[in-house]
């Protein structure tokens, strides 16, 4: 048997290994491999929007979620909240190495956050820690500069209530009732306890995924 996961409940069932952490699949080269392969991005953006898919289950029967996630760039590549040196560091950063941070943070930071969060609303923790959950981030970029980006949320746990139904029947991935900003479940905290929090950005709507063109993937629009 496979763990499904639905709304805030844990459908348990059996599992075949016992670990919090599985290896993300590996493709051809990303953006976080080649500056070049990057969608571009603006600094004026305060928001970005990440196409996720978590895989839930072993290799057989596994169920897979897809879904975009907004959310509030942190200090480093936000401008309205940076410090002054970040400032400082942002305005040094080259257009290409500023795209592929804004690509990164999906892929490195926002992925493991969403696995830790859809862990976490497990009723029964160690059935959690046994189910292979791995979640995937890319982006097309962004140029968003949202209001509720403007200054820093609070820190709030991840659990069953704060961070509600964010895997769907229909396997749709929708994180508008997860309100919280970091997940410790299973021995593994995301974000880590020394790193900035993850804040969502509530005024972007949670959408099914569009897939790009390659005439899309080329249509890159000037930096600011």
């Amino acid at each position: 048997m496979r763990m499904r996961l639905v709304g805030s409940s844990a459908i348990a069932v059996m599992l075949v290994t016992a670990s919090c952490r599985f290896p993300s699949t590996q493709g051809g080269p990303s953006c976080n491999d080649d500056p070049a392969l990057c969608p571009p991005s603006t600094k004026t953006a305060t928001s970005v929007t990440c196409d996720c898919t978590c895989t839930i289950g072993a290799i057989e029967g596994e169920d897979h979620y897809n879904g975009r996630v907004a959310v509030c760039l942190p200090a480093a590549l936000n401008g309205t909240i940076a410090s002054g040196e970040q400032q400082i560091a942002l305005a040094a950063l080259d257009a290409r190495t500023f795209d592929q941070r804004i690509f990164g943070y999906c892929s490195q930071e926002v992925a493991p956050f969403l696995r830790a969060a859809i862990k976490a609303q497990a009723r029964v923790r160690l059935a959690a820690c046994a189910v292979p959950v791995s979640c995937e981030c890319t982006t097309k970029g962004t140029e968003r500069d949202s209001a509720a980006c403007h200054t820093e949320c609070a820190e709030v746990a991840c659990d069953p209530r704060s961070c509600r139904a964010v895997l769907q029947a229909s396997s749709k991935l929708d994180m508008s009732s997860c309100g919280c900003s970091r997940a410790a479940v299973c021995g593994d905290v995301q974000p880590p306890e020394d790193a900035p929090r993850l804040c969502r950005d509530w005024l972007t709507a949670i959408k099914p995924i569009t897939p790009i063109t390659p005439e899309a993937s080329q249509s890159h629009p000037s930096h600011q």
